[in-house]
């Protein structure tokens, strides 16, 4: 795993998990494609997409706990992770029981 996401800031985490919610459910719609869009541009989707698919599933929860570490000290914080994966869960209208696991994990591993 490279550690490129060591120079991402919060932003960049939150879209990042963003595209790992959008993962949940083994289907990436055009509306969840969409609404990662809207935060970052084409080139930064592409390498995040790059990035999140050449790890693991642990090299990617590695990615998470580094972050948790860094960035999620405060309940506000955690809230903004929470509240950005729960747009794309609902961005298809599919609040689809792979995702609502996902979220599940989540809170386990975020609090």
């Amino acid at each position: 795993m490279k550690d490129i996401y060591k120079e991402w800031d919060f932003e960049k985490f939150i879209t990042f998990m963003m595209y790992y919610a959008a993962q949940a459910d083994f289907v990436f719609t055009a509306e969840e494609k969409e609404m990662i869009l809207k935060r970052i541009g084409l080139e930064e989707y592409n390498e995040l997409r790059t990035f999140h698919n050449k790890n693991s599933d642990y090299e990617n929860i590695q990615v998470v706990l580094y972050f948790k570490s860094k960035f999620l000290d405060e309940r506000e914080d955690i809230d903004k992770v929470y509240d950005a994966m729960n747009n794309v869960f609902n961005a298809d209208g599919d609040f689809s029981l792979y995702e609502k696991n996902m979220m599940r994990a989540f809170h386990m591993l975020l609090g």
